[in-house]
């Protein structure tokens, strides 16, 4: 012989589960985010933009000032000797240095027709020199 729910005794079976499928879904989007984070902790995503904003807005600050400009681009708290450097005409782009296949973040910074700036690749350096004279610009 069955035994048979009432109204309330189902209404009580029903939020139990709507509470156990709440806490389980609630586990899975932790769990997501968890693993989500741990692969970008030593992704060098973040490294690579605030690298190509930075020495584009450097770049940009060098162009603006008058005369003769020698600057030495460095951060000790990030290891720059991990990343490449490519300068070209308007882009400043930074990869990993010697990964095959990485993603090249770029960032545009303002052109100045009357200094042009030498296209150039820094491969891992531990510091950036940025100069400006007459003739142009320069990454080294």
């Amino acid at each position: 012989m069955k035994k048979r729910l009432h109204k309330k005794g189902a209404v009580g079976v029903q939020m139990v589960l709507e509470v156990i499928m709440e806490l389980v879904l609630g586990g899975m989007v932790l769990l997501t985010g968890f693993a989500y984070v741990n692969a970008i902790i030593d992704s060098s995503f973040y490294d690579k933009i605030y690298f190509s904003r930075d020495i584009a807005v450097t770049i940009n600050a060098i162009y603006s000032a008058p005369g003769m400009v020698d600057y030495i681009y460095h951060k000790p708290d990030v290891d720059m000797s991990k990343y490449q450097f490519e300068i070209k005409s308007g882009l400043v782009g930074v990869s990993k240095n010697g990964v095959a296949g990485d993603l090249q973040i770029f960032y545009p910074f303002g052109v100045n027709a009357f200094i042009p700036i030498e296209e150039h690749t820094v491969y891992g350096p531990y510091k950036l020199e940025i100069k400006k004279d007459g003739k142009g610009a320069a990454v080294e």
